[in-house]
């Protein structure tokens, strides 16, 4: 699994390996690590984390919701792991 201490790059990590992150990680991201990944990465940011707010089911295709959307589900993902003491 992807620690924290591999630096900006375990994002691209994530992104290949097809796995979720942990929680753990997902609330160390930094903004700047958020805003610099791919569309792929920040749906697998968004799908390690289980979002009881979002209406929607985001286990379907999410690429088409574009970037700014995606870029706001990561970034709630993040909070609600930062909540939850990650």
């Amino acid at each position: 699994m992807v620690s924290r201490s591999e630096g900006p790059e375990r994002s691209g990590l994530a992104a290949t390996t097809g796995e979720l992150m942990r929680k753990a990680d997902v609330a160390q991201l930094s903004s700047s690590e958020l805003s610099k990944m791919s569309d792929t990465e920040l749906v697998r940011v968004i799908r390690s984390v289980h979002q009881p707010h979002v209406g929607g089911d985001l286990r379907g295709p999410l690429q088409h919701l574009g970037r700014k959307p995606l870029a706001g589900l990561a970034w709630r993902a993040r909070q609600l792991c930062r909540n939850q003491g990650y």
